[in-house]
């Protein structure tokens, strides 16, 4: 198991206790599919990052699966046995070049991803994190197409893009992202 009750409450005591929500989303078939190939050993989750620069600004990152014109945050998943703080800054590395230090653990998301026949429990664990380099350069560029730093509003820009896609994993990350801007209103990063 990547992510136990050990892992959770490690982290709730290092980065707090997160926002805590539930969702359905719908995929098609082979969009289930590929999520089921990430699944190595059982693996049914993520780990979103939210990556502020001293400006306010974003590290947002564009996959060769993506569409070129949508962004968003790095995610990735965990290595069996590794916390929430080394995975977070291992996939941070390997997405966008960056050295980060985590500060709050912002949301926990349990999704079920629904096809027209099949289910399959995701959860998805976001953290915001200090950016402790500036320079953004990708070292998984197998996996990443492009990163760079933007503004808030670039969640915005995903939106509306969004709807152009149909696609179950993109309309997905836009409401996780309108759950993120939910939780951070009025709240200080």
């Amino acid at each position: 198991m990547y992510v136990s009750s050990e892992i959770i409450a490690d982290a709730e005591k290092s980065f707090g206790t997160p926002r805590e929500i539930s969702m359905i989303a719908p995929l098609r078939e082979n969009e289930l599919d590929f999520i089921r190939s990430t699944q190595k050993n059982g693996r049914e989750h993520d780990i979103t990052l939210l990556i502020f620069n001293a400006v306010g600004e974003i590290a947002v990152m564009n996959k060769h699966g993506y569409p070129a014109e949508l962004f968003r945050p790095p995610s990735g998943g965990l290595n069996i046995g590794e916390s929430f703080e080394s995975g977070g800054k291992r996939e941070a590395y390997e997405e966008t070049g960056l050295e980060i230090t985590l500060l709050r653990y912002l949301l926990r998301v349990d999704v079920s991803f629904e096809s027209p026949t099949r289910k399959l429990h995701w959860v998805t664990h976001v953290f915001v994190a200090r950016a402790d380099t500036e320079k953004i350069e990708p070292h998984d560029t197998k996996e990443i197409r492009e990163a760079r730093w933007a503004p808030m509003a670039i969640f915005d820009d995903f939106r509306e893009c969004s709807q152009a896609f149909d696609q179950g994993g993109i309309h997905y990350r836009r409401r996780l992202h309108d759950e993120i801007l939910k939780t951070l209103e009025g709240a200080p990063i």
